[in-house]
This record gives C-alpha cells, structure tokens and sequence, in this order.
C-alpha cells in the first residue's frame, strides 16, 4: 500500500490582510487585491477578491498546493473553500446578514497543504493454524467502468413513471462548478426535467412551518 501525498492541517499557523470594499459595494463586483502573505512557512498570494450575495470570494495563489484555509472577517460564518488547480485555491466568507463594506481585515486560519511523499506500508492476511481454505467465489460487478458506463449510454432506459417524482436537490445550478455563487437547492425529476431553482447559496438549512405550501404539490 503506497501514499503519494496527504493533505495536512496546520492549526497553529495564521495571517491577515487588509481589504478595502469601498463605501458601497455591489454583488459581483471584483477587486485586484496582489497581497503576499505567509502561511505554514509558503508564500501565498492573495490574487484577488470578488463580492457574492452573501459575502466575499477570495482566490489565493501558491507554487505550493494548499487544499483551502479558513476566513474570517469580524461576525462572519464558515464559508467554504477549495482547491481550484495545483497553484490556486479559493475561500469564501459569508455573512448571515448585512455584508460589511468599507476597509476589512480580513484572518486566514487553518491552512491544509499537500505533502508529497512515498509512505509504504505492507499488510498480509495470516493464516491462522486450522483454518480451512476459504472456497474462491466470483464478485458480482458492481463498480461502474468506462465500458459498463458506455454501454448503459448506449442502452438507454427511461425512468420509470412510479420512480420519476420530483426531488429537492441541493448542487451546482449550472455547469460553472468552481463558482460558489452557483450553487443552491432545486426542485428537478429523475430524468433532469422540470428543474426549477428553489434558493442560491451553501449550506442550506430547513425549517419546519406546519402547513406552509412552498410549491404546488409539495407541503412541510
């Protein structure tokens, strides 16, 4: 068994940088930020920042590979990050409610870094004294292959009318996956038809109101 690399979490290490959104700043609107900062002993440089709907998007640059950091900027909530290709990452600061404006500072915590290594470790089953030969059985496939995959393509099934409702889905909303701001819950059947956005934004959370009819045929 054979690690190429692990993702490590450096706690104790820290930083900050200033960030200045001006006096009223609009969703989508992007700031050329070019501030160097260190964390767990890399240089990282913090590209860019960009306004979403409920906070800032920051992306980060760094010849090493961090997986993410956490952001914090005074009362605001865990947002999500993420590694976008091997030499940038990107973090988000959400706020539950007014989006702060004017000049922020803003702390990155916890950043995860890839080490690259060669851990081995050998493993084997023993056999213990008396034990019979365990009879050899054929597995049953059950991973998908790229040719089981082509195969299903080719020999496609619609779905059956009594599985085909309709399903409260949280993901992506369109094909633009690395852009936080598209994410959100949608209504949508089995077959992708009838998709209809319900909200935009991560970590979506539910809250039972007896009675309230949110969509035609759909009560909580």
């Amino acid at each position: 068994m054979t690690v190429s690399a692990v993702a490590a979490q450096y706690s104790e290490s820290s930083a900050s940088f200033e960030f200045d959104a001006g006096p009223n700043p609009q969703e989508g609107q992007a700031w050329d930020l070019n501030q160097d900062i260190e964390l767990a002993g890399f240089p990282v440089r913090v590209v860019k920042a960009t306004h979403t709907a409920d906070g800032y998007s920051f992306d980060f640059e760094s010849a090493v590979m961090f997986n993410g950091v956490g952001l914090a900027i005074g009362n605001s909530v865990p947002g999500g990050s993420g590694l976008g290709d091997p030499g940038h990452f990107i973090s988000v600061v959400r706020f539950e409610g007014e989006v702060p404006s004017g000049n922020l500072i803003v702390q990155v915590s916890n950043p995860v870094v890839v080490i690259s290594g060669n851990w081995q470790i050998q493993w084997g089953v023993e056999k213990l004294p008396g034990d019979e030969s365990p009879t050899p059985v054929a597995a049953d496939q059950i991973c998908l292959t790229p040719d089981s995959w082509q195969v299903a393509l080719d020999n496609y099934q619609a779905v059956p009318p009594e599985l085909n409702g309709r399903l409260l889905v949280y993901g992506a909303l369109s094909d633009d996956w690395l852009n936080y701001d598209n994410y959100g819950s949608f209504m949508a059947r089995l077959d992708g038809s009838e998709k209809q956005i319900i909200s935009q934004g991560v970590y979506p959370r539910f809250h039972r109101m007896e009675g309230l009819s949110l969509l035609p045929g759909v009560k909580v």
